[in-house]
């Protein structure tokens, strides 16, 4: 089915294009094509090719991933833009410089793939066997050269990749018509035209599908499944539409899921959860478009020991502590007081102790206000005894005649008066 919804069949067991941009090609997706062994004279998809940039990322069967030529295990990040996962059934290709809505699938369980890109920048600039994405079906069948043909086998061919097809690559075999009657368990097509797909088939026609049910069990050796290949394809697109069908039964196409916890669903959601990241939002993680298959709990991660809970998301510390421990608010704690004490500072008071009493009580020389205090008044031999002080703190004035001025040297200042270093010297 091409990007507009145009449905065709083709039987071609080679490479082809299936899209890439008109002008650059800065993708490219190819399909490879291979003859089916279960059902001769039909083809089976073995492989999708995703070019980009320096990289070829090959989705192949059992779920294998091939990166330039080394097989790598899933989940594969590319230069944290190319990245695999494996979803239920499913292998999920996304590019994240191509927006969040590019992704290449491919399910080899049931020979299924497909293509997403978004419209924005790729509306009406896209080409190979899915077509241009316009919303005109008329111009879906268009060849390299611009030319439309409504020949499906010439318009096909024309996007033929000779250098990236096989040595089994041939034309397809002719087309044969089968009817009701053929196949043992065709009857089990009629599954798509039951109440099941009533909701779908009234969005997306079903008729397709039914014709293809019945031709993969035309041609199919052993009958017994012959219906799962189109049915599957069916559902996905119904899910796509936001339709889930849960319709696998135990004797309908049945999915037996590799670990006990795990439960099918068949619109699960396409996530690379790991126990690293399995705490953030889902919508971080998963495609915007479902995935049928095998899933863990909820709450549990698939590791290779199975499912296993998730952890508790990482402790964050305070934003308001510093690597010890201590609250950036509380920078102090954290180094010396802004203010030190005197004690911490050159003494320039000290000198004015041990000086001779050349000073006022100010600290300042007192040959500065010489007005104020005569030095000859000053000398502290001539105090035989301890001076008297009024409550003023001036001294006291005693008879002139039996002593000089009691003018006080500074060392017998009261201790409660600092040095004079700590006034205008920060």
């Amino acid at each position: 089915m091409s990007f507009d919804g145009v449905w065709f069949s083709h039987q071609g067991n080679c490479t082809y294009v299936l899209a890439r941009p008109q002008d650059v090609h800065d993708f490219e997706v190819f399909v490879n094509n291979i003859p089916c062994i279960e059902q001769p004279g039909t083809t089976c998809t073995k492989d999708v090719i995703v070019v980009y940039g320096e990289y070829t990322v090959v989705l192949s069967g059992d779920q294998k991933v091939i990166v330039n030529g080394e097989e790598m295990e899933t989940p594969v990040n590319i230069d944290d833009n190319i990245e695999v996962i494996s979803s239920g059934l499913q292998l999920v290709l996304t590019i994240k410089e191509l927006g969040r809505q590019f992704e290449v699938r491919f399910e080899s369980n049931f020979h299924m793939y497909s293509v997403m890109v978004p419209a924005n920048p790729y509306w009406d600039n896209t080409e190979g066997i899915c077509g241009p994405c316009n919303g005109d079906q008329t111009d879906d069948f268009m060849m390299r050269n611009g030319t439309i043909t409504d020949d499906v086998h010439e318009f096909v061919q024309d996007w033929f990749v000779p250098e990236r097809s096989a040595d089994y690559c041939k034309p397809p075999p002719p087309d044969t018509t089968c009817g009701p009657q053929s196949g043992e368990h065709s009857d089990r097509c009629d599954e798509l035209l039951s109440d099941k797909f009533a909701a779908c088939s009234e969005t997306i026609d079903v008729g397709r599908y039914y014709s293809y049910c019945m031709y993969d069990c035309c041609h199919a050796k052993d009958p017994e499944g012959c219906y799962c290949d189109a049915i599957s394809a069916y559902a996905a697109l119904c899910s796509y539409e936001g339709i889930c069908i849960d319709w696998r039964e135990e004797d309908l196409c049945p999915v037996k899921c590799e670990y006990g916890e795990m439960e099918y669903n068949e619109c699960g959601k396409a996530c690379n959860r790991t126990l690293d990241n399995c705490h953030l939002p889902s919508e971080n993680l998963c495609s915007p478009y479902p995935t049928p298959g095998c899933f863990c709990p909820d709450d549990q991660v698939l590791t290779e020991d199975g499912c296993v809970p998730c952890p508790e998301p990482p402790t964050t510390e305070e934003p308001t502590e510093s690597g010890s421990g201590e609250p950036t608010t509380e920078p102090p704690t954290t180094e010396p007081p802004t203010t030190p004490a005197p004690t911490t500072l050159p003494p320039p008071t000290e000198p004015p102790t041990t000086e001779e009493p050349t000073e006022s009580g100010s600290g300042e020389p007192t040959t500065e206000p010489p007005s104020t205090q005569p030095p000859t008044t000053l000398p502290p031999t001539t105090l035989p005894e301890e001076p008297t002080e009024s409550g003023s703190g001036e001294p006291t004035t005693e008879p002139p005649s039996t002593q000089p001025p009691t003018t006080l040297p500074p060392t017998t200042l009261p201790p409660s008066t600092e040095p004079p270093t700590t006034e205008g010297e920060w």
